[in-house]
């Protein structure tokens, strides 16, 4: 894979930048946080999404959008990643408009997704499905910072974990430990299977228990369904002498009940006509009282006669009372002496007004004597309308005392007839049969109640007895069940030790599959290694460099005696670590069956670098001729004069641009 260009919309400090790449060196150089590792990342970010990084750790800040897109070739073809993020509420999403992949400019059928994208970029570049492609891309073609330093600084076991990583060497370690997992849940069986062996026995023995109780069960219910059978014979024989005796009762019951009832009734008749007799006295008692009365008010004019007199007279003296009252009224307005008399409308003298007060008195008083009189007479009038109007209401009463008195003789000669009517048997034998029937029945009915007690008892025992064998049947089951897998399981032991003794064996094969591909790779590491370092290192070098049988480069004199690596010089010591940092990077592509590296991105590869180091690094490089393309990130200037293509990285008002 070989870069050609990077834009750069919203990621980090990058507003809107370009990266163009080409052949050959290409050195990043910028300031400390100028933005050069956002190109680093960018490049990532396309080709793996968000495996490295979160999406609000790539996305400029205050924007609403962000977009990457990396062109590159491959195999002798273009392709084009594009991916983009977007704002959405408070959230950071994934731009579906913003997801694509063109192969040689024509888009490549593919659904709008992360994972789709993915899957592209992993068919792309050949990775391999169970391999992480962030992790192998790492491996291959890029250098992390203080990495090229380190490789030569680590311990045997930090290298040997280092190259294991290379190998994925884990995933035999993993298969090593869950062997033994397996092995020993297997042996965990193999030690249950020999206590199932001591279970089975006693299994079978209590199932035998059960089957014999289930027997015994079922021979005791047969024995209480033949009793029952009885039972119900014997209740059903007496039920129907309890049908026949309810017939005798009922027929008796219904002969006394309306002798009885005929003699209730004739008793009922007399103590009603002895009322009767006693009410027609008692109204007859009544009735020559008011008689008595009506003949001691000795008048004979009628009420209607005397309320007509006491109108008149209430008429005359309403008359009366006026004509005072019109008197009172002439005295009151005669005027003084002098005036006009109101009433003959001659000049008053003294004379005319006293022969008038005169006159008017005499009148008034004439009028006043006649309605007294006529007082006492209206008086007189209404005392007699009270007697009237109550020997009106006496006569009445004695009226409905004779008309009531005759109702109450008829209705008496009409209970002494049906008196006369009715004939009363003799009921007594009658009634000592019924107590008989019934005492006769009540004893079967008792007899019933002890038949019932004894067949409710026999019921529940077989129902009990049909639960107990219920149980019994599902204990059985489940102890047959029982039995049939600790069975199958003692069945499996000879199969579970032979499994054992396989995966014991299949362990040991793993730990020397692990041992085998080290020897082997070892052996290919030195071989690449020798390759590489020969194709850059100085050939005016006093020493030779190999790999020891732990990884570790050894030097050695023209003389051949080893020394350590830190007595050769910094362009030597820096051969050493490119060498062996491109061995692994070809070693791990042949390994995942990936194409070689043909772009090696080295990110600040001078950190922990003395002087010295540094000043021999741009000639080291410029020895590496197998890749075509090394990217630099750097903020050393001189690695700028070995580089075929310069890029510088500024930042001003927190925005970088890319200088050339």
């Amino acid at each position: 894979m070989k870069l050609n260009s990077l834009a750069l919309k919203n990621v980090r400090s990058h507003k809107d930048s370009v990266v163009n790449f080409g052949k050959g060196i290409n050195v990043i150089t910028g300031k400390t946080g100028s933005g050069k590792s956002s190109i680093l990342m960018g490049v990532d970010y396309a080709l793996f999404g968000s495996s490295n990084y979160s999406n609000a750790e790539i996305m400029r800040r205050g924007s609403r959008e962000m977009v990457v897109e990396l062109i590159f070739e491959h195999a002798g073809k273009t392709y084009t990643i594009i991916r983009g993020l977007k704002k959405s509420g408070n959230n950071i999403v994934v731009d579906s408009d913003n997801l694509r992949v063109l192969e040689n400019g024509k888009g490549l059928n593919i659904m709008p997704r992360s994972s789709d994208i993915d899957m592209a970029v992993a068919e792309i570049l050949g990775i391999p499905e169970n391999v992480k492609g962030s992790e192998m891309f790492q491996v291959i073609s890029y250098t992390k910072q203080d990495e090229i330093r380190k490789l030569l600084e680590m311990r045997r076991e930090e290298r040997q974990e280092y190259i294991d990583r290379i190998l994925q060497l884990s995933k035999y370690k993993t298969t090593f430990e869950n062997l033994k997992s397996v092995a020993d849940y297997f042996r965990n069986n193999l030690n249950e299977i020999g206590k199932v062996e001591e279970f089975l026995g006693k299994e079978r023995e209590e199932f035998e228990k059960l089957n014999e109780r289930q027997r015994e069960a079922r021979a005791e219910i047969n024995d209480n369904d033949k009793k029952r059978a009885v039972l119900e014979k014997a209740l059903n024989q007496k039920e129907n002498e309890k049908k026949n005796l309810r017939m005798i009762i009922n027929d008796l019951k219904t002969v006394v009940a309306r002798e009885r009832e005929k003699k209730s009734r004739l008793e009922g008749l007399k103590e009603e006509l002895l009322e009767k007799r006693r009410n027609i006295a008692e109204l007859d008692c009544k009735r020559k009282d008011v008689e008595n009365n009506i003949n001691a008010l000795k008048m004979d004019d009628g009420s209607e006669k005397i309320r007509k007199e006491l109108s008149s007279g209430e008429a005359g003296a309403k008359v009366l009372e006026e004509n005072v009252k019109r008197l009172k009224d002439d005295e009151k307005n005669i005027g003084k002496i002098g005036g006009k008399c109101p009433l003959c409308r001659q000049v008053i003298t003294e004379k005319h007004w006293k022969e008038v007060r005169l006159k008017i008195k005499n009148e008034i008083n004439i009028f006043a004597e006649k309605l007294e009189n006529l007082g006492s007479e209206l008086i007189t009038l209404r005392e007699k309308l009270g007697f009237a109007v109550l020997r009106e209401k006496l006569l009445n009463e004695l009226a409905k005392f004779d008309s009531n008195i005759g109702l109450l003789e008829e209705s008496a000669r009409d209970l002494e007839t049906k008196m006369a009517s009715l004939k009363i048997n003799d009921v007594n034998e009658k009634e000592e049969l019924l107590e008989k029937s019934e005492n006769e029945l009540n004893f079967l009915i008792e007899k019933d109640r002890e038949l019932f007690s004894k067949s409710k008892s026999i019921n529940d025992r077989i129902e009990y007895l049909n639960e107990e064998v219920k149980k019994l049947e599902y204990d059985s089951a489940g102890k047959l069940k029982s039995i049939q897998g600790y069975e199958l399981q003692v069945k499996d032991k000879d199969k579970v030790s032979y499994l054992i003794k396989y995966l014991d064996n299949l362990r040991n094969y793993v730990k020397d599959i692990r041992s085998v591909i080290r020897q082997k790779f070892l052996s290919d590491f030195k071989n690449e290694f020798q390759k590489k370092f020969e194709e850059i290192r100085n050939y005016e070098d006093e020493y030779n460099v190999e790999v020891g049988f732990d990884y570790k480069p050894i030097a050695y004199t023209l003389k051949g005696e080893a020394v350590h690596v830190d007595y050769l010089s910094g362009g030597e010591k820096t051969s050493v670590a490119l060498a062996y940092r491109l061995a692994l990077s070809d070693l791990a592509a042949q390994m995942s069956n990936v194409m070689p590296a043909e772009l090696l991105i080295l990110d600040e590869p001078t950190t922990g670098f003395d002087s010295e180091d540094i000043k021999s690094l741009p000639e080291v490089l410029k020895n590496i001729t197998s890749i075509p393309q090394i990217i630099i990130v750097t903020h050393e200037e001189l690695l700028k004069e070995i580089a075929d293509v310069n890029i510088e990285v500024r930042k001003s008002l927190a925005c970088s641009t890319v200088e050339y």
